[in-house]
């Protein structure tokens, strides 16, 4: 069962809490992800956190990052993954799941991302794209 309530206690006190951390671009965090819906990705221990990639952070709004969080579990479709190293573990960038985190949320930072694998993320993030569906227009 999800632990929804004691994730609304740490969410407010992370609301409460002053950012003490500036995401910068290509660098992993832990942050709180909390509990969440379907199968968005939950966090993990308890402040619920899971290491998160800054994606893009933007210089002039430090109060928040566009983010991918990572898994350990394995992922079979490489078109939305990424594989690294976290921390001594292989784990999988969910490109798919990205989204805006407030840098309050953030618990530390991991390290930087090797160049490469974070230039191969942006590559990656270039080529999904919805699936748009355009209706002919009758004349």
């Amino acid at each position: 069962m999800k632990k929804f309530n004691q994730w609304n206690e740490i969410k407010k006190m992370l609301n409460d809490n002053s950012p003490r951390i500036v995401a910068k671009e290509g660098y992993l965090y832990w942050v709180s992800v909390g509990v969440n819906v379907g199968t968005e990705e939950d966090g993990k221990g308890p402040v619920f956190t899971r290491p998160v990639l800054a994606y893009y952070a933007d210089d002039n709004n430090k109060k928040e990052f566009l983010g991918i969080p990572f898994t350990t579990t394995p992922q079979r479709n490489e078109k939305y993954t990424e594989i690294a190293m976290v921390e001594d573990e292989i784990t999988y960038a969910l490109l798919k799941q990205i989204r805006v985190f407030s840098v309050k949320r953030i618990n530390r930072e991991i390290g930087r991302l090797k160049p490469e694998i974070f230039d191969n993320i942006i590559y990656k993030m270039t080529r999904i794209r919805p699936k748009r569906y355009y209706k002919t227009r009758k004349k």
